[in-house]
């Protein structure tokens, strides 16, 4: 679909309900989770970090015309730095400041910003919010080492998705990413993109399929010490911009039966950089097994970029703890020659 029929489409889906205003105020709620992780590596240190504290509000409301609306913010916070000085607390004396505080700096993170409507043939969803093709990733359902060949991006930001309603067992997706303009050194700029797909549903068996599309350009900084005029320093060469086009389609097919998962997903991507292509293939598999309060997993993953083949197999525990909390053991082995991605993971989250 060409990108100028998808932003017409998706802007007379915006302009559709005029003359709407709030009734009532929008309900609001709280969410979030506390996630510790204990990471033994091979050929690293013992670890242990924040895993993604997370927060968030959510809410929805209705219309004057009836049209439902519904809305979502949600951050990270990723404070693990700091050693525990605080400033003016008596120079660099480690040992007299590091039992009175800490001075961590929070990395905050905005996962998700978005709101939407709801109407009779679907819901519009605009700004960042998860990808709809994660629907496809239906083998990444463990923690630490899950979803490493993972290809198109988990969230898109400045984006407009609309998600039709069931018909027949069929939903269908589609979006657009518009992110114009320009940035400073290596970051992207002028970056559209479109996603598509859909899934279906029968006799416990789950398919979904998505194809993502973005181009964007990667800046590089100006060199103060390349003359875009030989002999004359007062003119910096020009930087020179990396056209970037990646290309990305995903299936995945899941099946449940009472206490049994299995899930299998085949990805393929490819990434034009400036004419030069690198092709990715990805084969990821994962089955759990639920018993009591205890869901045993194990996963398979390929990684195929044209030059090596990466593998990964998992292997985990997860535990039921009540109140929203639970435990989980995992490890992860690579086939790297040195064992240097092996790990084993002990997590902690309480989810409210």
């Amino acid at each position: 679909m060409k990108n100028g029929l998808l932003y017409s489409f998706v802007t007379c889906l915006l302009v559709t309900p005029t003359q709407a205003f709030a009734a009532d105020p929008p309900s609001v709620n709280v969410y979030g989770r506390i996630h510790f992780r204990l990471i033994e590596a091979n050929d690293a240190n013992t670890t242990l970090v924040n895993a993604g504290h997370r927060i968030g509000l959510r809410g929805e409301g209705a219309l004057e015309n009836g049209t439902e609306f519904f809305y979502r913010i949600e951050t990270e916070y990723n404070n693990d730095s700091g050693f525990g000085k605080r400033d003016g607390m008596g120079g660099n004396d480690i040992t007299s400041n590091s039992t009175r505080g800490s001075t961590d700096s929070a990395d905050i993170v905005v996962r998700l910003a978005n709101a939407g409507l709801n109407t009779e043939h679907g819901s519009l969803i605009i700004g960042r919010q998860n990808n709809p093709m994660n629907a496809t990733y239906v083998a990444d359902v463990f923690e630490h080492n899950s979803g490493v060949g993972e290809q198109s991006p988990y969230r898109i930001g400045n984006a407009i998705v609309y998600k039709a309603k069931s018909m027949g067992g069929i939903k269908a997706y589609v979006g657009a990413m518009l992110e114009g303009g320009a940035s400073d050194g290596s970051e992207e700029q002028k970056l559209t993109g479109t996603v598509l797909g859909g899934s279906y549903s029968i006799a416990g068996i789950n398919i979904n399929a998505g194809y993502f599309l973005a181009d964007y350009t990667l800046k590089t900084a100006d060199d103060p010490n390349t003359v875009l005029i030989a002999g004359n320093t007062d003119h910096a060469a020009d930087p020179i911009d990396t056209e970037v086009e990646f290309s990305d389609w995903s299936v995945g097919v899941s099946y449940s039966m009472g206490e049994m998962y299995f899930g299998v997903n085949v990805e393929s991507s490819t990434t034009d950089t400036d004419g030069t292509e690198v092709d990715v293939d990805v084969i990821d598999l994962a089955t759990t097994y639920t018993m009591d309060s205890v869901t045993y997993g194990a996963g398979y993953a390929s990684i195929d970029d044209g030059t090596d083949t990466a593998t990964r197999m998992l292997f985990g525990a997860y535990v039921n703890l009540g109140g929203n909390a639970d435990w989980y053991f995992e490890t992860g082995l690579y086939n790297d020659e040195a064992g240097d991605g092996d790990n084993y993971v002990l997590g902690y989250r309480v989810k409210f």
